[in-house]
């Protein structure tokens, strides 16, 4: 459970998922105690471990450590069926969603509790197993749209995608607006959009 490190370092702009901006559902907080989920690499067990000197300065802290760690391994049999259904080629933007929306969930609930899980976008890649592109698109996809009613069954996943390469949200908008009304129907067209709006040269 304790780290042989006096207290975890700050972490920097990877913190969690790579969203560290403000008002990203992975925000870093000072208030919250750092804690890492590791892997043991002879049996496999998932640990949460915090640091030498927050173990020590923390009344109580050992319960809460140890559940958020049981509350990881009991979500992570569920999250990797999530994973399975939204690998099919008929899978539904809504079920990627809920997945990503379950995810941001464990993290909000660990950060109410006072605990800020510092690898989590390491322990995914490891535990689920995720590439680090895919997961990042997937938590970006639950940060832009804040329900699943918003989303357009007719639009693919691949065009998620490209729409999602915006860095600007209201321009993100405004192309999914023309996706919606046929003024723009290739990922090409999609693509000279985005790289104008990023700034990019074509």
């Amino acid at each position: 459970m304790y780290s042989q490190k006096g207290r975890m370092s700050k972490l920097g702009h990877n913190y969690d998922t790579d969203y560290s901006k403000d008002g990203s559902k992975f925000r870093s907080a000072n208030d919250a105690i750092l804690v890492e989920l590791k892997q043991s690499e002879h049996t496999g067990r998932i640990t949460a471990v915090v640091g030498l000197g927050d173990a020590v300065s923390s009344y109580g802290l050992r319960e809460s450590v140890q559940s958020l760690e049981r509350d990881y391994t009991a979500h992570l049999s569920d999250w990797r069926d999530q994973m399975m259904k939204i690998k099919r080629p008929n899978a539904s933007h809504v079920a990627r969603w809920h997945l990503a929306d379950a995810i941001v969930t464990f993290a909000n609930n660990a950060r109410r509790k006072g605990l800020q899980v510092a690898n989590l976008r390491e322990a995914l890649i490891r535990d689920l197993p995720i590439p680090k592109s895919s997961l990042g698109y997937l938590i970006k996809f639950r940060e832009r749209y804040a329900t699943p009613d918003h989303l357009n069954p007719r639009l693919s996943w691949s065009i998620y995608r490209e729409l999602l390469d915006f860095k600007n949200v209201a321009e993100m908008r405004k192309c999914e607006d023309l996706l919606r009304k046929g003024r723009v129907r290739s990922t090409s067209e999609i693509r000279r959009i985005c790289n104008a709006s990023n700034g990019n040269r074509t």
